[in-house]
């Protein structure tokens, strides 16, 4: 067996734990480098096809690569893709006013909207970049704007849902320190995965804070989002942001909000990476199942080597 061939494996094997069949492009994008490899030769689609062809544990269908007994995966493919489409029809108007909070600086699509992979029972996961010394300002204002129209997760329909999952200052991009253990695949994957809607530059900042994901990725290569998925504010837009700014006190923010945190993630804060909370970065996931995710993973390679 030739090291592409159990790269390829153990790519399309990670995809399937998220019933996902990527495409030879993606294949391209995310192949897995070898563990303990510094061999970064690129590889050609050419090739990737070529290996694949003769992986009997992998089967293609109208551009899709799956395991051999998952061919249910097209559909669902073409499905995720429409669910994809839908939610950011619902969501595109409510991004637009986030984008004109205070301290908002990027807007960033995460998770399976992050790389088209959405169950229709998905929420619709954003990740915020914010101005350093205004994280709190950030968080209380789209917080409240999106409890006033009720959007967030058990607020609105599943298919509907929009989750704050988190907020980083723009002066602390890399997120490495964020990894649970030596090798955290899942949280690899997430970091690359990122889809930026609105942006002021500072997802070319976050890719250079993050080139430790290289190590992880034969070519590593990052997300570019088209056009139609982008938010550019107005110059009223943009007045109205400034104003806010204005008005917005951060220490006042910052005690309002530590008072009013659920006692659960008050216990878990700053135990470990699943709940971070301070000035730089507000990581509220009470249930983080990367460590799973990684030993699932782990064990089917194992099985299927």
């Amino acid at each position: 067996m030739t090291t592409l061939t159990q790269q390829l494996h153990s790519t399309v094997l990670y995809f399937d734990m998220f019933d996902f069949a990527p495409t030879l492009l993606e294949l391209e994008r995310w192949l897995l480098a070898s563990p303990n490899s510094t061999d970064k030769a690129v590889v050609s689609l050419g090739e990737i096809a070529g290996t694949l062809a003769t992986d009997p544990r992998i089967t293609s269908a109208e551009g899709f690569y799956f395991l051999t007994n998952r061919m249910d995966l097209v559909r669902l493919r073409k499905d995720k893709y429409n669910n994809v489409d839908s939610k950011w029809k619902h969501a595109k108007p409510y991004l637009r006013i986030l984008a004109i909070m205070p301290g908002i600086e990027g807007i960033w699509l995460t998770n399976s909207m992050g790389w088209g992979n959405a169950r229709k029972t998905s929420d619709i996961d954003l990740f915020i970049i914010t101005t350093p010394g205004k994280i709190w300002s950030a968080r209380f204002f789209t917080t409240a704007f999106m409890k006033i129209f009720k959007q967030r997760p058990h607020e609105q329909s599943e298919e509907k849902a929009i989750c704050l999952s988190m907020y980083l200052s723009s002066d602390h991009l890399n997120v490495k320190t964020y990894k649970i253990g030596a090798d955290d695949i899942p949280f690899t994957f997430w970091v690359n995965q990122i889809y930026p809607i609105y942006d002021n530059g500072h997802f070319e900042k976050f890719k250079s804070a993050n080139e430790w994901i290289s190590a992880y990725f034969q070519q590593n290569q990052w997300l570019k989002p088209i056009n139609r998925r982008l938010i550019k504010p107005t110059r009223f837009e943009l007045g109205i942001k400034k104003f806010l700014t204005l008005i917005s006190v951060e220490s006042l923010m910052r005690s309002l909000q530590l008072r009013m945190l659920p006692p659960i993630l008050k216990n878990m804060a700053n135990e470990d990476n699943r709940v971070v909370i301070n000035d730089k970065i507000l990581k509220l996931h009470t249930n983080d199942r990367r460590d799973r995710q990684q030993l699932k993973w782990e064990r089917r390679l194992h099985e299927t080597a």
